[in-house]
């Protein structure tokens, strides 16, 4: 199936722009035309760039037979001419080829590539008739996702970190590379899935050690309200040429796969002698309800869990606590007992009684020193006012876990 010429124009301009990830950035060849084989979980100009590689990588057998003893030449023209950027007179030296020849055999080869990412954006694209892709289709997507739906828990990202750099020592040193850890010192957790975190750190890190030789690889990691941050960071002899290897490619692809169930992005920046890997994922936000007649107190609690992933919704009486609980099943419940009308021993039988709020964890908050109650009456958790950040951030953890 011929692409259009405006298809195949766009092409060759992208092959043009290979390493020029500005250009790229921006292309109508990956905005409008081929969004069903863009790689996901990268920006779109690496996007683009590993689409075309793995295309040329596979022209040879894809060609059509009546191609037949040509296909190695077209190949080779492309990888020479745009992969490895070489003028096309050393081309046209390389394969012994005249003027008039190569030009006729780059243009060939170009149109064979066209047609090639063409015909799979053609057969890849989401049709209405086609239904849903039956399970086991995407093999790797249904094992990661069933990965990713076990239980979430508390990550404590230092020990993450730590135990990738020590995973990883033996083959960082067999490249003469050190690593670095980026934080160590106070402990950062979130809610998340160790073993798919710990996987894309893996990833990342393999990723840059193939173009790394001697030098030092550092991962650090920041969390903000609704993101994490993880930054591979390398600096010495760094041969970006290395990452353009079909193995690397795949490496690549790996890490973007894992992203897309976490729902993450990474961005790749290329220097000289370093090389920046930035992995931002989406954190995940809990719902915390307070049912609390004192509204500094609801206020107090939401400053103390910010930037821990919980969204405060406050309730000022137990009726209103009660309903807002069976609404919306909230991650944990803070509950004060001594309230006007209706006192918290009442929403807490209330709340452990009701099938659609007796697994959610109930801390009981109150001025009372009453802990053996609460615990008895099925609450997770005790607080006695006046509360402390420390105390409640470890009285969410414990209950959750």
């Amino acid at each position: 199936m011929a692409p259009p010429v405006a298809f195949a124009e766009q092409v060759k301009d992208a092959l043009e722009h290979l390493y020029d990830l500005a250009s790229l950035n921006e292309h109508p060849l990956g905005r409008d035309l081929l969004p069903v084989l863009l790689p996901v979980g990268l920006s779109p100009a690496h996007a683009l760039r590993q689409a075309i590689l793995d295309a040329i990588h596979d022209l040879q057998e894809e060609l059509s037979p009546g191609l037949a003893g040509r296909p190695g030449r077209l190949c080779h023209i492309l990888e020479l001419r745009y992969v490895e950027s070489l003028p096309y007179r050393e081309v046209m030296s390389e394969l012994g080829l005249s003027q008039s020849q190569y030009h006729r055999e780059q243009r060939r080869a170009v149109e064979a590539l066209a047609t090639l990412l063409w015909e799979r954006s053609r057969r890849d694209e989401p049709s209405e008739a086609s239904g849903p892709v039956p399970p086991g289709s995407h093999p790797w997507k249904d094992e990661l996702e069933a990965v990713a739906q076990g239980p979430e828990m508390s990550v404590d990202l230092t020990e993450l970190v730590g135990g990738v750099v020590r995973l990883l020592e033996r083959v960082a040193g067999s490249s003469g590379v050190v690593f670095e850890s980026g934080v160590a010192g106070n402990r950062l957790a979130i809610d998340g899935n160790r073993t798919m975190l710990r996987q894309l750190l893996i990833v990342a890190c393999l990723y840059l050690l193939r173009a790394a030789r001697g030098g030092r690889l550092a991962i650090s990691c920041a969390v903000q309200d609704a993101e994490v941050r993880f930054t591979v960071s390398y600096r010495g002899s760094f041969a970006a040429d290395r990452l353009l290897a079909r193995s690397a490619r795949e490496q690549w692809a790996e890490g973007g796969r894992l992203l897309s169930i976490l729902k993450g992005s990474w961005a790749l920046e290329e220097e000289a002698a370093s090389a920046t890997l930035s992995i931002h994922l989406t954190r995940p936000c809990h719902q915390l309800l307070v049912i609390d007649d004192n509204p500094d107190m609801v206020q107090l609690i939401a400053r103390f869990v910010s930037g821990q992933g919980y969204t405060v919704l406050g309730a000022h009486g137990v009726d209103e606590g009660i309903a807002l609980a069976r609404q919306h099943r909230p991650r944990a419940i803070i509950l004060d007992v001594m309230m006007p009308e209706r006192d918290g021993w009442d929403a807490l039988q209330v709340l452990k009684n009701h099938p659609a709020t007796e697994s959610v964890p109930v801390v009981v908050c109150t001025i009372l020193a009453e802990s053996e109650l609460a615990l008895a009456l099925g609450a997770q958790g005790f607080l006695r006012k006046p509360i402390t950040r420390p105390r409640l951030l470890e009285s969410l953890r414990c209950c959750t876990q």
